[in-house]
């Protein structure tokens, strides 16, 4: 029997005959036909009325969001609008002009001199709008501030220590200031920050403030669960808040998977987008982190084109390695934690693009081929040691049973 693993444009078949495989797992929803985008049209077009400008918020290139189909359904209405696109990326890079043409989709050409694309350093770019209940400033990017009718398209799956992404997350961290990002993500240390969880988590509940505090403005918004091919499973538009609710819901019944126990080895494969770097791929590890017992092997399958990931986070880990204590919080810290936490738990190995040699910077084997990397955690752990492979974890949640 032959297993494929496709991590982008890595991609390997392997023969697992002889492996005591206890499950394959992928996301693999039905594409719904139960949207109506002449109904999402007609939404847009009674939400602005008698005004012509619109900004419209999208997702960068680290999510899959489907966000040019969506775009091309509502351009009946959009072609007779003053546009501006605003690019969310949070502290990520720049979308790269391959990026940008996938998320705009066909109307890249008509749309490309209105795309703006938010950088969350550029103070001069940024307003202070308000402040948060713990006391914190919002910084928000100032196309924001001064637009009257807002756009959010978005979508929704589990995150790590938000709960989930969509909705809400696309004004923070989404289109906030560096500063305001970094105390919201402050509290990914507590232990009430955790997937799958919104109530009681201080992440999400201060993300979803953001809307508190743009209550003057009139925001519309259009989200979708989707894999990572852009095919929709649900989509809805609305009030930001109901939307994105009504998705959790929906993201909880495909995101979701039951295992009857922990297992010695599990093989965890990241689809794009998440797979360009291993500070997104780390995602897919806390995922499904529950699922290997204790001394056990996590194998990361990702392609890693672009590295490690961001410098900062490399250098705390480091640091933190090197027994240093951090006092105050900094963009990167959470991360590194949570690595090292689950470097105690499991021994993790990477199989990637990467040459081996770097992936020693965080602590971690690394291997050229999966079949390679099986073979050393099966000689750690036993031949007939049982494994399960995990596909499209960046996205997929297992729930153990009775737990």
């Amino acid at each position: 029997m032959e297993l494929k693993l496709i991590s982008g444009h890595r991609k390997e078949v392997i023969d697992i005959s002889d492996l005591k495989v206890a499950g394959v797992f992928r996301f693999s929803p039905p594409v719904s036909p139960s949207f109506s985008p002449y109904k999402w049209q007609k939404k847009l077009k009674e939400f602005m009325g008698e005004e012509k400008k619109l900004l419209i918020i999208v997702n960068d290139g680290f999510r899959s969001t489907p966000t040019g189909y969506l775009l091309n359904e509502l351009v009946s209405i959009l072609i007779e609008l003053d546009v501006e696109i605003l690019v969310a990326t949070g502290t990520h890079r720049a979308p790269t002009t391959s990026e940008l043409k996938k998320i705009l989709g066909v109307l890249y050409p008509f749309l490309l001199n209105s795309v703006h694309i938010h950088n969350c350093n550029k103070k001069e770019e940024l307003v202070e709008v308000g402040k948060f209940s713990d006391g914190t400033s919002y910084w928000v990017n100032r196309l924001v501030w001064e637009a009257k009718k807002i756009l959010v398209i978005t979508s929704v799956e589990p995150h790590y220590f938000a709960g989930f992404t969509g909705g809400r997350k696309s004004f923070l961290p989404g289109v906030a200031g560096r500063e305001t990002i970094q105390a919201n993500h402050s509290y990914a240390l507590t232990p009430q920050a955790k997937i799958l969880c919104l109530k009681g988590n201080p992440v999400a509940e201060n993300m979803e403030e953001t809307i508190d505090l743009l209550k003057e403005k009139d925001i519309l918004s259009l989200q979708c669960i989707n894999d990572e091919e852009g095919r929709i499973y649900f989509a809805d538009m609305g009030d930001i808040k109901d939307v994105f609710y009504r998705c959790v819901e929906k993201a909880k019944e495909v995101f979701t998977f039951t295992l009857p126990h922990k297992y010695p080895i599990v093989v965890v494969n990241v689809c794009p987008p998440l797979n360009k770097d291993f500070y997104q791929s780390h995602k897919a590890l806390e995922n499904v982190k529950d699922t290997v017992v204790d001394g056990g092997i996590m194998i990361l399958h990702s392609a890693c084109e672009e590295g490690l990931g961001q410098e900062d986070f490399l250098q705390i880990y480091d640091k933190i390695k090197d027994g240093e204590v951090f006092r105050e919080y900094s963009l990167g810290l959470h991360k590194a934690i949570c690595l090292q936490k689950l470097q105690k738990m499991a021994k993790i190995i990477a199989v990637s693009n990467l040459k081996e040699d770097l992936w020693e910077r965080v602590g971690i084997k690394g291997f050229t081929g999966i079949r390679e990397a099986l073979n050393f955690a099966l000689e750690k752990k036993g031949k007939d040691a049982e494994i399960i492979f995990i596909n499209n974890a960046e996205v997929l949640v297992p729930v153990l049973k009775n737990v």
